[in-house]
This record gives C-alpha cells, structure tokens and sequence, in this order.
C-alpha cells in the first residue's frame, strides 16, 4: 500500500541511526526522500503522532546522558 497524495500529517527524520532506533520501537518509515539539502542523503518520514514526538524526545534525552 504506497502513499498516494494524502492530508496525513508527516514527521520528518534526517538521522539513519535514529530511524533505526525509531523502527526498532515500532514505527513504520512510510516514505524515504532524497534530501533537498543533499542529494547523497535521504529523509524518512514517519505518520506524525503524539508517540512519535515523545519517542524522538526520549532518543535524544538518553543520547544526552
């Protein structure tokens, strides 16, 4: 089932490791992008949520530690 042209609000991910992290918790990449700041790199987008938002802020809370 691929995304088609959809209002379904997105979460932007630039980081491979934290796309990983957020797979291994659960979430689904429902799209990967070339990045339009650099082409050699991707963008993955997540369905934005609550639970996303409060998962990327536990990854970066523990990183900080």
């Amino acid at each position: 089932r691929g995304i088609k042209n959809t209002d379904m609000p997105m979460y932007t991910v630039r980081s491979l490791e934290l796309m990983n992290w957020l797979c291994h918790r659960g979430f689904s990449v429902m799209k990967v992008l070339d990045s339009d700041k650099n082409p050699q790199f991707k963008i993955f987008l997540f369905q934005d949520s609550t639970g996303i938002r409060n998962a990327v802020d536990k990854y970066l809370s523990e990183r900080e530690v």
